[in-house]
């Protein structure tokens, strides 16, 4: 009597279920990246420094500075130093534990444009928002664009220093940002 049978073990079964258990654990936190969280994560960092300079600028009773270059993807915050002298404000790198000295958009993220008030709407060179001391940001609406070509629009809350997300290219006026 010859019992032949084929098949697998128990043991060989929960080998390949651990293997697999890890694979999946290690890849599905990353699948999103592969679409579009990166726009997503710039946006909630962007946001993030807006709030921040926001409370500075209101604390220190300075001007801040949130200054876009277009054409790297990178952005940088300076401060206002005035000259009582002269009568002018130079802006400064700001240094503080909390902020780097440059950040960098991921290279799949990209500013499509940066629309202001003050200076309309602005795709490339570089591009300033003022924070000032008396609780105000410049109106301002950043549009971030993927490789994918997902769009989405950042709008900064002019004098609450919040800011609001919309999927899409979305234009603002300045009656909307209320």
């Amino acid at each position: 009597m010859n019992s032949n049978k084929s098949g697998f073990t128990l043991v060989e079964l929960s080998v390949v279920l651990l293997i697999i258990g890890l694979i999946a654990t290690i890849l599905i936190p990353n699948i999103g990246r592969i679409g579009g969280d990166d726009i997503k994560e710039s946006i909630r960092k962007v946001g993030g420094l807006v709030q921040y300079l926001y409370g500075e600028a209101t604390i220190q009773k300075k001007n801040f500075y949130l200054n876009f270059d277009l054409e790297d993807g990178s952005y940088y915050i300076t401060v206002g130093r005035e000259d009582k002298e002269k009568g002018t404000v130079e802006m400064i790198p700001y240094k503080d534990d909390f902020v780097k000295k440059k950040y960098a958009l991921p290279s799949s993220v990209k500013i499509e444009d940066i629309d202001t008030i003050s200076r309309g709407k602005i795709s490339e060179g570089k591009v300033t928002v003022t924070f000032y001391p008396e609780g105000f940001v410049d109106p301002t609406t950043i549009h971030f664009k993927n490789k994918s070509d997902d769009e989405m629009t950042l709008m900064l809350l002019p004098l609450t220093g919040d800011f609001k997300v919309f999927d899409g290219y979305k234009e603002m006026t300045y009656v909307e940002q209320e």
